[in-house]
């Protein structure tokens, strides 16, 4: 017995699942900082707010898979264009970078031409390890981070700006920690649980285990309460 792929392919991808996952995205996100409520609940009839939407830099790969260098927005212009009139930085008409297999020139990080100065400034990150904080926090506005999705689909996308246009309300807390520095990283044990030393941001927050903000300030609730407590350590008592 066998499937085509046609009929394989229904499986994963059809409105139900979809939408399971979107949800499944968007409940993973957590807001570890937002200064001056910053990221709040939409007005309603205030119409969409502009923002500026920095392009990103990707060097050539080799390889299976691999292509040239480029540039593009850090969200989905087409996405972003729902919740937002969005500025962005532009390329050089005459482009720098090393010629690709046709000969033709290929972008460097020089061609792209920057459309604005940000004010308020908001990160949005997919992670999937510990990161340390130190080098960018108290520069920035807001944080958000989001786990496990693929940078090419629609889900991360939608979902960080869902929340960073008030049109939803983060709810996810942290599943790992955040170490202070370097230092802490190289100091912890692979096989103890939560022995990092946690970065402390400049409002005052750690990012700690079980972490995590929503329109109101720290997440306090039923989870927070199970999971936001010391964790064991050495063998259960027999």
């Amino acid at each position: 017995m066998y499937y085509h792929s046609e009929i394989a392919e229904t499986v994963p991808n059809n409105a139900e699942h979809n939408a399971a996952g979107y949800k499944a995205a968007l409940k993973s996100v957590v807001m570890l900082k937002n200064s001056g409520n910053i990221i709040h609940r939409a007005f309603p009839g205030a119409g969409k707010p502009t923002v500026y939407i920095p392009m990103v830099y990707s060097a050539a790969t080799s390889g299976r898979g691999g292509g040239p260098a480029s540039a593009r927005p850090a969200f989905d212009p087409e996405i972003s264009g729902k919740y937002f009139n969005v500025v962005t930085d532009v390329l050089a008409k005459k482009l720098t970078g090393p010629a690709d297999d046709k000969g033709n020139p290929t972008v460097s990080p020089k061609d792209i031409i920057c459309a604005s100065a940000a004010k308020k400034v908001i990160v949005a990150l997919n992670v999937s390890n510990p990161m340390v904080f130190t080098e960018f926090e108290s520069e920035v506005d807001a944080i958000l981070v989001g786990f496990g999705g693929d940078r090419s689909s629609w889900l991360p996308d939608k979902a960080f700006l869902e929340i960073i246009a008030g049109k939803a309300e983060p709810s996810g807390l942290l599943p790992l920690q955040m170490p202070a520095n370097m230092e802490t990283v190289e100091k912890q044990f692979e096989d103890v649980p939560r022995d990092m030393e946690c970065h402390v941001d400049s409002d005052g927050n750690t990012y700690d285990f079980a972490f995590g903000l929503n329109w109101s300030g720290v997440i306090k609730d039923s989870r927070t309460e199970k999971y936001g407590v010391p964790p064991v350590v050495g063998r259960p008592p027999e």
